[in-house]
């Protein structure tokens, strides 16, 4: 979708979100946010009670696009889990998985972190290797404690085995490494490069 239609889109639905528009064009604006596989969003909208079910009011051809939507960006983790993702996170999921290289282009705030970090998390925990090694690489000291942070939570309770550490190094990249155990090996793996423009791609 060209990103300034999907941006028009973004801005008709949050409008008849936050206004006080009738049922119909807030189910108007769910099915919008959901073409746009914006999940959370939707959730945060009912949790709000700014919506109810839109699936009730739709047509057939309606709930069909919608569980269409729902199956195809379903993320099942290992242990069962399931996330929901937008276009881009679905595509980037599939590609690391079936490819050495990744390299990663995207917006701010497309969720290249949140991503790649389940991504991460799901093969440490899948990964039947002993001496598995990620490096993440950060650009900001401040970033150091938030990683880090984030993957504890996230490998809380997981029943391996994890040493997270952290190094900085003399120029403005510092290295994160998650080591489930020693010693450090850096073996051939899929390898995730990420920038930030505002075009996304995933290779």
């Amino acid at each position: 979708m060209n990103p300034k239609h999907r941006d028009d889109a973004l801005r008709i639905a949050h409008f008849a979100l936050s206004s006080n528009a009738n049922v119909v064009h807030k189910d108007a604006a769910a099915f919008i946010l959901k073409n746009l596989s914006n999940e959370p969003a939707i959730h945060l909208a009912q949790r709000r009670s700014l919506i109810g079910n839109p699936e009730q009011n739709l047509s057939t051809v309606g709930l069909i696009e919608w569980a269409n939507k729902t199956l195809n960006h379903q993320i099942v983790l290992g242990n069962g889990e399931v996330i929901y993702a937008s276009n881009f996170q679905s595509e980037l999921w599939k590609s690391a998985n079936q490819n050495e290289l990744t390299s990663i282009s995207a917006p701010t705030s497309a969720g290249k972190s949140y991503i790649i970090k389940r991504w991460i998390v799901d093969n440490i925990k899948a990964s039947a290797a002993q001496n598995l090694t990620v490096v993440y690489i950060v650009p900001t000291r401040a970033l150091i404690a938030e990683v880090e942070r984030d993957f504890k939570e996230l490998l809380t309770g997981m029943g391996k085995v994890v040493n997270i550490s952290s190094s900085p190094l003399p120029f403005p990249l510092l290295l994160f490494l998650l080591l489930p155990s020693p010693p450090l090996r850096f073996p051939s793996s899929v390898c995730l490069r990420c920038s930030t423009s505002p075009r996304s791609r995933c290779s």
